[in-house]
């Protein structure tokens, strides 16, 4: 991928994030607006019954014909149709309410509802409608203006008693801070809402991040396998049978020849094998299929791997392997896993050395070892393993690694739920070993 490509998809995931957020704030705004309009409607119920009750007939009518304007709005949310809806509602609650302040004003305070009218209009508005929303603020509050400094009144209203008066003006502003808060905490849990998704967006970023770091971490060792720790031997290979297909050499050069090249041709196979679990490993394709596996086929298995390397560096083999028992495991993996063990004790065997394989059993479980007397490793060389490193280091025939073999092993271990254990001393050779649990 270039770098316009790379800058092409940075702004498609932006414009993609940017969209995603208008959304999310169009559909808060939609839940604010249908939660108004049960609250509206159960004030208006609330002042139907109170003007009944103080013989207010104008104020009855006038809190009544709220209630079908309400039903038509919550129908045209119903079709989706929501800023028609909220347009809607606006318009009708502003009317009443300014009727009202026209006929009642200053003595019942109605005209505090307009404090969570502007509110609930920035709200209800947002996203891809926000600049509607400023605008029908705007003309809100122009209203409220108008009607708080001109004092014009319609008729000639008279107080029914102080009393009604006082319990009136008391109930708008209890109201109109009721909705206020209301909103504020509306206010809240969409803050509170939008973080919680920001965070979850953030981690998938850091997630798909490190997954980026994986892949072009995984890229580089492939490239650096494919064209260095395959492509080498392959020459080596091809020009050893090129030789082989010429009259220059007696027999006794080309037997150590043709031994040279087997040992040549196990190592690349042994390592295309690994890269192509390895490289299936990155990217979670290698699937764990557990079955019940007995220890005489695990040990035919074993010693199986150990005749590829029969007669290297003069090592002899020892086993202590039981005839019975079986553990929970898949067997593929376990042989790859094993592959590679007796591959890293080969590597750093020394001439007649002894590399030794031993099962034993505990009560819920066996423990696999696999230990030579080779060259052993110091703290330095141990601790990148535990970390993880990818680490790699000349054999005692100098043998290439390649430092796929260990990291395949902990994931085949981690598959199986253990891990491996490393002891090792310099001059004094290694110890690997892992515990599988028993059928």
């Amino acid at each position: 991928m270039n770098l316009l490509e790379s800058f092409r998809n940075i702004l498609i995931n932006k414009e993609i994030r940017s969209d995603e957020s208008e959304y999310i704030l169009v559909k808060k705004g939609n839940q604010l607006h249908q939660i108004l309009l049960f609250i509206i409607g159960f004030f208006s119920l609330f002042f139907c019954v109170y003007s009944l009750f103080f013989e207010e007939e104008f104020q009855f009518y006038l809190n009544l014909s709220l209630l079908p304007s309400i039903l038509i709005s919550y129908l045209l949310y119903k079709k989706k149709k929501t800023i028609a809806s909220k347009v809607w509602n606006l318009i009708n609650i502003s009317i009443v309410i300014s009727l009202h302040s026209l006929v009642r004003s200053p003595e019942t305070y109605i005209l505090t509802y307009f404090f969570p009218i502007f509110i609930g209009t920035l709200i209800v508005f947002q996203g891809t409608e926000r600049r509607l929303g400023y605008f029908l603020t705007f003309i809100t509050f122009l209203l409220f203006v108008f009607l708080e400094t001109t004092g014009i009144r319609l008729g000639d209203y008279k107080v029914v008693s102080i009393e009604s008066s006082k319990i009136e003006w008391i109930l708008n502003i209890s109201g109109a801070i009721i909705v206020t808060i209301l909103e504020v905490i509306f206010i809240l849990l969409i803050n509170n809402r939008i973080q919680e998704k920001l965070i979850a967006k953030s981690n998938e970023l850091i997630a798909k991040n490190l997954i980026l770091e994986s892949t072009i971490i995984t890229r580089e060792k492939v490239l650096s396998l494919l064209s260095h720790d395959l492509r080498s031997p392959i020459i080596v290979i091809d020009s050893g049978l090129e030789f082989l297909a010429s009259d220059k050499a007696d027999q006794t050069r080309k037997n150590a020849l043709i031994s040279e090249l087997r040992k040549r041709t196990k190592r690349t196979i042994n390592l295309m094998d690994n890269l192509l679990l390895w490289s299936r490993s990155q990217h979670d394709q290698i699937k764990y299929t557990p079955e019940i596996i007995e220890l005489s086929n695990l040990s035919f298995i074993i010693k199986n791997i150990n005749q590829i390397y029969t007669g290297e560096k003069s090592v002899q083999f020892e086993f202590h392997l039981p005839e019975t028992g079986s553990i929970i495991g898949d067997k593929n993996l376990l042989e790859g896993l094993f592959r590679n063990l007796i591959s890293n004790a080969m590597k750093f065997s020394l001439e007649n050395g002894i590399i030794s394989i031993e099962i034993l059993e505990y009560d819920s479980e066996y423990t696999f070892s696999i230990k030579d007397n080779g060259v052993g490793m110091t703290q330095e060389t141990l601790d990148k393993f535990t970390k993880g490193e990818f680490h790699t280091t000349i054999g005692t025939n100098k043998e290439k690694g390649h430092g796929l073999g260990l990291q395949l092993i902990r994931d085949f271990l981690h598959l199986h739920n253990s891990q491996l254990t490393i002891e090792s001393e310099p001059g004094k050779g290694s110890t690997f070993s892992f515990n599988l649990a028993k059928a």
